[in-house]
């Protein structure tokens, strides 16, 4: 069964940290990974089953808007992805194909 997956991009490493375990918190889901660009933009990646992604990045936008601090960037949910792009996922990550349908490890930063 396919697992929906969410993205939450926010300027800052505390914030993405602070989102990262409001994310985690609200729902069934878990921290893929902490994705960073340039000038301080860092992409938190969940995921789980569709509905509780949904969920959780509703929670994380509320509680973003409502922080004098943290400001949102972009936000998606992504409910089925195609198997290929699964993969390509577990290979950025250096996971052998076989470990990408099991569960990973608890997270990492880049």
């Amino acid at each position: 069964m396919h697992k929906a997956f969410g993205l939450l991009e926010v300027l800052g490493l505390p914030a993405a940290i602070d989102i990262a375990d409001t994310l985690c918190k609200s729902g069934n889901v878990r921290l893929v990974r902490f994705a960073h660009a340039d000038a301080g933009l860092v992409t938190v990646v969940i995921q789980g089953q569709v509905a509780d992604v949904q969920t959780a990045i509703a929670v994380g936008l509320n509680t973003l808007t409502s922080a004098a601090d943290g400001q949102v960037i972009s936000h998606q949910v992504i409910p089925c992805l195609d198997d290929s792009v699964e993969v390509e996922i577990a290979i950025a990550r250096n996971l052998p194909l076989a470990a990408s349908k099991s569960p990973a490890p608890e997270t990492y930063l880049d």
